[in-house]
């Protein structure tokens, strides 16, 4: 009689091997793009109700104050003070944003001492003012004002100040060798088309409150659906500045140029989306790591995303709060 024998399993040849291999590879080939994107449509998506709490933030304070903040209120109008001695309009957001115990461990007096509670505040991570998808500049390391500050938090977003007129030939307050307005204002002056503008405090942050921006929502006479009031900032500068120096600058009290121009807080849409090169183009426009363009926040709350193809017509009206330009629909 004969006996049978149970087949033993047969194990997989090499070549049965290296073809699954290809197979696995492929379909992760064919499912990162696709994950990589919803990564980005929700850091997308967060960035745009950052400014949207930011937003409701700048329409709080002018509630309090019957005015908007300064994009950047400085200690004096010399041109050669110190570093530093300046405050940004995310500064004076804080309580509006349910920041308020941070914004009280600031001391409010000039100059800034870059140590203890003030340092420690200066380091403090500020989820509204981070886009998810810029966290290459998540912290800075400076030396400007000869002390060392390590570790200050980044904003990754810059107030409009200009950006209907274009580039004037002599550009006021060139920083760096600059070609392009930044916009710079003494006490007093005219200046910035856009919603925000600066003004001189004198000796203490808290009186900007009362003497800060002049715009009122009033004053918005296109439409607050039709003027931009934030938008990102996230480039750097090319090499003859400070290569680790994002377009947002820090959060908190001054910075190296606070003194005699303020676009690394602030920015014009005079310069194209994500356009251009340069330190002088990359300190003063709009740009971020979404693809093909940028968020912007409307003054009256909504957020909307600009191509990088804006004409330029649309975006310089787009900056404007009083302009009677029509602007097209994008």
């Amino acid at each position: 009689m004969r006996t049978l024998h149970p087949r033993g399993n047969r194990a997989f040849t090499l070549i049965e091997l290296l073809v699954v291999i290809a197979i696995i590879a492929i379909l992760i080939g064919l499912l990162l793009p696709a994950v990589q994107k919803v990564r980005e449509a929700s850091a997308r998506t967060k960035c745009q109700n950052n400014m949207k709490q930011l937003m409701i933030g700048m329409h709080a304070f002018h509630d309090a104050f019957a005015k908007l903040p300064p994009s950047v209120a400085r200690a004096t109008t010399a041109d050669t003070g110190p570093p530093y001695a300046a405050a940004y309009w995310s500064y004076f957001l804080l309580p509006y944003i349910e920041q308020g115990p941070l914004f009280n461990t600031i001391p409010q007096a000039f100059p800034p001492t870059w140590s203890g509670a003030t340092l420690a505040a200066l380091q403090a991570n500020v989820p509204a003012y981070r886009c998810a998808s810029t966290t290459d500049l998540e912290t800075y390391d400076v030396t400007e004002d000869g002390t060392a500050i390590t570790g200050r938090r980044a904003v990754s977003y810059g107030v409009v100040v200009s950006g209907a007129v274009g580039n004037p030939t002599t550009p006021t307050g060139a920083y760096n060798g600059a070609t392009e307005n930044h916009n710079h204002m003494d006490d007093g002056s005219s200046g910035g088309t856009g919603m925000f503008g600066t003004k001189l405090v004198h000796g203490r942050f808290e009186s900007t409150f009362n003497q800060g921006s002049e715009t009122r929502l009033t004053d918005i006479t296109d439409g607050t659906s039709n003027t931009v009031g934030i938008g990102e900032r996230y480039r750097r500068f090319a090499t003859t500045f400070n290569p680790g120096y994002g377009g947002g600058g820090y959060w908190a009290i001054g910075g190296p140029s606070a003194r005699n121009a303020h676009s690394q807080v602030s920015g014009s849409l005079g310069i194209p989306i994500n356009g251009g090169s340069g330190d002088s183009v990359l300190f003063t426009g709009f740009s971020s790591r979404h693809t093909g363009g940028a968020n912007f926040a409307m003054m009256d709350g909504g957020v909307r995303f600009f191509r990088d193809s804006l004409p330029d017509l649309n975006r310089r009206a787009l900056a404007t709060r009083a302009g009677g330009e029509v602007v097209a629909n994008e």
